[in-house]
């Protein structure tokens, strides 16, 4: 769900996996997905809540996609955990009994008290990802029942600070050919943006969860 550029679906194929489907609502990856001709490998593009399986899947993964479902007016209407719900149960209706679900996400944490920063992490939400909100680590533990048992679950915001310093180290080697390729305010943007990552992460504003589930 939410393949993205088929990154994941190429690295499922070079471990072997024969057939792999991926999501999303992107004509452009789906096509870009699609360029590379791996056997197995097919990109769709439609709604996960529409979505129909062919046949019932043995395994599913998710890599930051929920950040999508929940906006920030709906957290306020206290509908979060309802709303993962729904999603949980959906992907439940995919999957082979016993079948394993990779998910990922990345979590909002502590609230800062800074005028400066509080402004920072509204332009991620306003300007990078609009609409988007990242859940809580306990509305997703809520929302998996009673569809999926967690099997393990582990936190990964030391790493996601190191990835998103990276990120951000490999931005600024191509200042020159992101400015006169896609402009300045793309450059501008997602410098702010990767530098904010870094000082929530570091923090404790926002962290990175996976879990290993097993359907029920």
């Amino acid at each position: 769900m939410g393949c993205g550029w088929g990154s994941n679906l190429n690295y499922l194929h070079q471990r072997g996996v024969k057939r792999a489907h991926g999501i999303t609502l992107s004509t452009a990856q789906q096509e870009w997905t699609e360029s590379r001709g791996l056997p197995g490998i097919k990109a769709i593009v439609c709604d996960y809540a529409k979505y129909e399986p062919e046949e019932k899947y043995d395994a599913i993964q998710s890599i930051e996609m929920i950040d999508h479902l929940c906006s920030p007016a709906q957290s306020r209407e206290g509908k979060a955990i309802e709303i993962y719900r729904s999603y949980f149960e959906r992907l439940a209706s995919w999957v082979k009994p016993g079948a394993y679900f990779g998910f990922q996400a990345i979590l909002r944490n502590r609230v800062p008290r800074r005028r400066q920063d509080l402004e920072d992490l509204a332009f991620t939400a306003d300007v990078i990802f609009p609409g988007g909100l990242n859940p809580r680590l306990e509305e997703l533990v809520a929302a998996v029942n009673p569809y999926w048992e967690i099997i393990d679950l582990r936190t990964q915001r030391e790493s996601y600070l190191k990835t998103t310093a990276e990120w951000l180290r490999r931005l600024r080697l191509h200042e020159t050919e992101i400015r006169q390729r896609w402009g300045n305010q793309v450059y501008e943007d997602y410098d702010r943006y990767l530098s904010i990552c870094v000082r929530a992460f570091s923090n404790h504003w926002s962290s990175d969860v996976q879990m290993k589930l097993r359907r029920i």
